[in-house]
């Protein structure tokens, strides 16, 4: 009778680090399948990223050839009740995410006086003052085109 008393203490003493242990065994085995355990990977659109302030994101979707120029579906609830369809441009504007204006902007291959005039027009149709300043202070020669 002492004996099952200390076999059944011995397995209440094992039990957690087996089950931790067999836990970090899973999620080894489905990390190493691929499958994240934490969290589904999520397809952000470029701007869903810029509207919620993710330069990195937008960055590497412009490294892989996406242009920030191009309209993409930002899903409801994220800058409006509704879904939109929306330029990273326009989303970083819209919801004045200097960081994210300040890596597109700075990107060579994608600023041209246009675009920079563009980004004036509509950060002051939105009232995005931080961005109309930095625009103005990084980029005077092509601010002084505008009209």
């Amino acid at each position: 009778m002492a004996s099952d008393r200390r076999h059944g203490s011995a397995w209440l003493v094992a039990a957690p680090p087996l089950a931790l242990s067999l836990a970090c065994l899973a999620l080894t085995g489905l990390g190493m399948a691929g499958a994240n355990p934490f969290w589904t990977p999520s397809d952000l659109t470029m701007s869903e990223a810029a509207a919620l302030r993710d330069p990195a994101t937008v960055l590497v979707l412009m490294e892989q050839g996406q242009d920030p120029y191009a309209a993409y579906p930002v899903r409801a609830g994220l800058i409006d009740r509704a879904g939109l369809h929306l330029t990273p441009v326009e989303a970083a504007v819209r919801e004045d995410r200097l960081e994210v204006a300040a890596v597109i902007l700075g990107h060579p291959a994608w600023r041209s006086a246009e675009r920079v005039c563009h980004w004036l027009q509509l950060a002051g149709a939105e009232g995005a003052g931080e961005i109309s300043r930095y625009i103005r202070r990084t980029f005077p020669e092509d601010a002084d085109t505008c009209r």
